[in-house]
């Protein structure tokens, strides 16, 4: 078993290299997946609301901004108290 360590080791690392190859790949050919990413970045978390799980990226990006104007018109009224 002490012989097999080192080259689990050395596999354990070219698989986390092939995988790190392969993601950077499919980013560079789907922009849209970067575009998501990035978008992911700049949003934020409200706690207490569900997730809708929508794979229909036009029906949820349109979804999501409908949410979002109600929560802004919700705390905007809701600061004007």
């Amino acid at each position: 078993m002490p012989r097999l360590r080192p080259v689990l080791e050395v596999v354990k690392t070219q698989i986390q290299e092939n995988t790190k190859v392969a993601v950077i790949e499919v980013i560079t050919e789907k922009e849209d997946l970067a575009r998501d990413a990035e978008d992911k970045k700049k949003s934020f978390v409200i706690f207490g609301m569900k997730e809708k799980k929508n794979p229909n990226k036009l029906t949820r990006e349109r979804e999501e901004r409908e949410l979002v104007k109600t929560v802004i018109k919700r705390v905007n009224a809701s600061t004007q108290e």
